[in-house]
């Protein structure tokens, strides 16, 4: 049986606990956080592509009783809503729009807006 209690708080402490003490971090000493920003950005990725390895190798098993039939069930779904998003995003908003995939590409909203020279119009 699976401990759904446990797994919520072990996904709370992977989450929520690090961006927690991120916000914290930027807010008690912001110069430093801009100047280490790239390399724990960069770190954050290697360590989330580690642990997304970690969880599919230590349950390879299980991954590949179920592959057949929920591989193809979640690559429809991703494209579903891909598309749903992408069409609809860029025809109700084309500025918005813009700027989403700005700040997909530069590693989120906030990251991207500096990056961008702290301006809003994406343009």
């Amino acid at each position: 049986m699976i401990n759904v209690t446990g797994i919520a708080m072990v996904m709370f402490a992977i989450t929520a606990v690090p961006v927690m003490i991120g916000i914290l971090f930027r807010f008690v000493m912001p110069e430093i956080s801009d100047r280490i920003e790239d390399k724990v950005f960069g770190l954050a990725t290697v360590l989330f592509i580690l642990v997304v390895l970690g969880a599919l190798l230590s349950n390879w098993g299980l991954f590949l009783e179920n592959v057949t039939t929920l591989g193809p069930l979640l690559m429809a779904l991703n494209a579903l809503l891909l598309a749903l998003g992408g069409s609809g995003g860029a025809a109700v908003e084309p500025v918005r729009w813009r700027c989403a995939l700005y700040f997909s590409r530069n590693g989120g909203a906030e990251r991207g807006a500096r990056h961008h020279g702290g301006r809003t119009d994406c343009a």
